[in-house]
Formats: C-alpha cells, structure tokens, sequence
C-alpha cells in the first residue's frame, strides 16, 4: 500500500508515539519576594529569577555568623553569572560546577577578610537542563513542586534535625534537641563541601516553589527569620 501525504487536520488524531514535543526551555512565569521577618534587622537573603534560559537561585546567609548577606550575595552572583557565561542550553554538571565556583568565591573572600572569617550561606538552585529540571543544593533551603494539586519537596535538608530524622527519630524528638536546627553543610566555611546534584522531570503546569528556611519556619504570628520565596510556572 502506497502511503498516502497527512492533511494538517487529521494530524490532531495522529497516535501520540508520532508527536514530538520540544523540550522546555524556559519559565512561563515567574515570581519573587523576600522579607526581613519580624525579629532580624537585616535580610541576609539572596535570590535570582532568570526565566530564561531557565534558572532560579535562593541563599540564606547563616545569622549568627560573620556576613551571613556578604556570603549569600557572593553565592547568588557567582553562580548565576559563571552559567551565564557558559552561553548555551545549561547541563546539569554545569550547575553543580557553579555552586562549587560560589563556594570557592566565599572562601577565598573569606580568607583575605579576616572580619568575614567563618561566613557561609545555604544555596538551592534550580535549572531547566536538556529539557528536565537539574536541582544542586547545599544547606536546608528548599525547593518543592507543585503538580496536579499535590505538593512534594524535592530536597532534603543538610542539618542535624534531618538526620535524626533518618536515624528513625520522631519529628518531637528531633525538634527537641537545641543543636537539631544546626546545619551539617554550607557554602563558604571550607574550600571544598559536597553538592548534591538531582535531576527532575518536568510537566508543563507544574509550579517549582524554592524558599529559605523561614518560610518552613513561620507560624500564626509570623516569621523571625528572613523570608524568601520563588515560584515559576513551567
């Protein structure tokens, strides 16, 4: 049987093995907004939108500590303009390579600054890579996802809290003890920190959320820590 050309109208029936559906590329939308809380009298917060090609960026500064902002400000700028210069669709060892950069940055400007000394920041970061989402973070900011009205994160904390948690401790337990909220990695108090790197499949219609931690914090009078929140609509 000899094939026969398809009409542009019978192409909606086609069996959808035949479809090609590009990769996505970019954000539809996006959203940002950060807030010094009720209790801090800075906001050592950074964030970053770039819907395209597709990145997004938040850092929580470690109050308490020397330049919590300095560090949070060095991790969101190196990493986002060390992808930019990259030029290009982003892969997901590129991402994880720029967090490292902005570790190194924090260190190094650390160590030529003796009142900078011990600074760090957590970092989660967000890239749309090959179409799928590439996810590297450090620290317990957090990214979650948004799809057909069920809420997932994505990401697992770097703090004492969480490995009681994984030692089989209840959340009571966990909370209770006063060092649980310590975090067990960051960017910028060592030269060299692990990154965990993941990668996501992504749904048009799912909306990515990243936030520092003070948004995880709030409660019914409010938040005491700073608060930062990203949303993108893909």
């Amino acid at each position: 049987m000899l094939a026969r050309e398809i009409h542009p109208k019978e192409h909606a029936g086609l069996s959808p093995f035949r479809q090609y559906t590009a990769p996505m590329l970019r954000f539809r939308e996006t959203a940002a907004r950060s807030d010094v809380g009720r209790q801090r009298r800075r906001n050592e917060d950074r964030f970053h939108v770039q819907p395209v090609p597709g990145l997004l960026l938040v850092a929580d500064g470690l109050g308490g500590h020397n330049a919590g902002d300095v560090a949070s400000t060095i991790a969101v700028t190196t990493c986002s303009e060390t992808l930019t210069a990259l030029g290009g669709a982003l892969e997901p060892e590129q991402l994880r390579l720029a967090v490292a950069e902005a570790n190194a940055a924090i260190f190094a400007a650390a160590s030529n600054t003796p009142r900078w000394f011990g600074m760090g920041t957590t970092l989660v970061a967000a890239a749309l890579c090959q179409g799928r989402l590439a996810v590297a973070h450090v620290g317990d900011s957090r990214l979650y996802r948004l799809r057909g009205g069920r809420l997932e994160r994505l990401t697992r904390d770097h703090s004492f809290e969480e490995e009681l948690l994984a030692r089989g401790y209840s959340t009571t337990e966990a909370l209770r003890r006063a060092e649980s909220k310590a975090l067990t990695r960051a960017l910028g108090p060592s030269l060299e920190v692990e990154i965990d790197l993941a990668s996501f499949d992504v749904h048009s219609g799912d909306v990515l959320l990243l936030c520092s931690d003070g948004l995880t914090g709030l409660n019914q009078r409010g938040g005491h820590d700073n608060i930062t929140v990203v949303l993108a609509l893909c």
